[in-house]
């Protein structure tokens, strides 16, 4: 049975696990310590070289057959031997979604590895970004976008990640979570004018129908995260956990140097000396557990005797951090590395 490492939980499974979770880029290699870049293998299916020359009315002569056997059949006698077998019914394709809901557990997780960082430790920013009320979500997520490219072409922005949320009046708005400082003049200048431009557009004539104010526009807050878990899940408590509604685009991102972060840690069993101070730790706070079929679920962030609640210590998260360090100097460097050993 494994036990993986989270945010604000403990994992017990089953299931075999890498020793570290939740990069989109890299796996990590205990035996060798080193973290190297995912392969994606594709499936070697030979073709016929002279395809054209037997198939002069390739899409004529497929109508003619109705099933699939049939097909099989017919392209069998004049296909290379071997070749009849990889042929298979055409998959039908999955419907685009219409609909996104935001996965609260993965942006909380994200967002610590993104706090662990060394660079997230000097500076953090938490910018709120607000619309005009009755703005309609197309165009804010345009205007979003927009103001995202100035954002890294004049204030120098590089890792963030943002989140969607709807205010009560309806209308959407954006927070984002980034160790780049910015101007938040600046900030609000673009903004104002990307709002201005969607608004004065020929396309968007009649659909946009907002009292808005370009010189007036204040709609960008900014806050500094203190260097300390705490007041980071405090504002994800706050801004994240609240949103259960429905988005038509994705309702959070992050730059590629983030999604590249590794957010887990598995251990083989309690009695390795990794998990042995956190082992330790457990036996003197409160945890909410859940069972499943396929794992149980230990919650670390439950409100204890003294009404507050307990945050797992950075010092778990240490190795998590090193590795997570030495991927993000990775993605900024001249010369870049598909393996890096760290002994």
């Amino acid at each position: 049975m494994g036990i993986i490492l989270k945010e604000n939980n403990l994992i017990h499974t089953k299931r075999r696990h890498d020793k570290f979770l939740g990069s989109s880029k890299y796996r990590y290699n205990q035996g060798t310590n080193t973290i190297y870049k995912k392969v994606k293998l594709k499936p070697n299916i030979p073709i016929s070289e002279d395809k054209e020359e037997t198939y002069p009315d390739f899409k004529e002569e497929i109508s003619q057959y109705l099933d699939t056997d049939s097909l099989i059949e017919a392209l069998g006698r004049e296909l290379h031997p071997g070749q009849a077998h990889h042929i298979e019914p055409e998959k039908e394709k999955r419907p685009k979604k219409t609909e996104y809901k935001l996965n609260k557990k993965k942006v909380r997780e994200k967002c610590s590895a993104f706090f662990g960082l060394k660079q997230s430790k000097k500076f953090l920013a938490f910018y709120s970004i607000s619309f005009p009320m009755g703005f309609p979500d197309e165009f804010a997520y345009q205007c979003f976008n927009t103001v995202k490219t100035r954002f890294r072409k004049k204030c120098g922005l590089k890792s963030y990640l943002w989140v969607a949320e709807r205010q009560k009046n309806g209308t959407i708005h954006f927070h984002m979570l980034t160790n780049t400082f910015m101007q938040i003049r600046k900030v609000n200048y673009f903004m104002a004018r990307a709002i201005n431009t969607q608004i004065r557009s020929k396309k968007n004539k009649g659909k946009i129908n907002v009292n808005f104010d370009i010189k007036k526009y204040n709609g960008v807050d900014v806050r500094h995260v203190n260097n300390n878990r705490k007041a980071l899940n405090c504002y994800l408590t706050k801004y994240v956990s609240k949103n259960t509604i429905s988005f038509f685009k994705l309702p959070y991102h992050s730059s590629h140097d983030i999604s590249e972060l590794f957010t887990a840690e598995t251990f083989v069993n309690e009695n390795t000396n990794d998990f042995k101070p956190i082992k330790e730790a457990l036996k003197h706070i409160k945890t909410f557990v859940v069972d499943s079929e396929w794992c149980t679920i230990e919650y670390l962030c439950q409100k204890q005797d003294n009404g507050k609640f307990f945050n797992p210590p950075d010092s778990w998260y240490w190795l998590r951090d090193f590795l997570n360090e030495q991927i993000y100097k990775n993605h900024y460097a001249k010369i870049k590395f598909d393996i890096m050993p760290l002994s």
